[in-house]
């Protein structure tokens, strides 16, 4: 009767160890890097566990901030 007692004893303490080495493992792969990440400002990809920095639109168009685009200004209207 002892002896099962022991084995038993052993087994819910390897389950225990195995859920907490398990809980750390998750937290440290993904649930740090996505705090670190947005902590920064930054935008956090959960599909490819990836940071990214925001980028402003005027970095993509080459113009100032506020400035209408021309071509969309000067082509008449089209109709129907």
């Amino acid at each position: 009767m002892n002896e099962n007692y022991t084995r038993l004893k052993l087994i819910f303490l390897g389950l225990f160890v195995l859920t907490v080495v398990g809980l750390w493992g998750y937290n440290a792969l993904y649930v740090w890097p996505a705090r670190t990440c947005e902590s920064h400002g930054d935008w956090w990809d959960e599909r490819d566990r990836a940071c990214g920095v925001p980028a402003p639109l005027t970095v993509w168009t080459k113009r100032p901030a506020g400035e209408p685009a021309k071509d969309a200004a000067e082509r008449p209207a089209a109709r129907s």
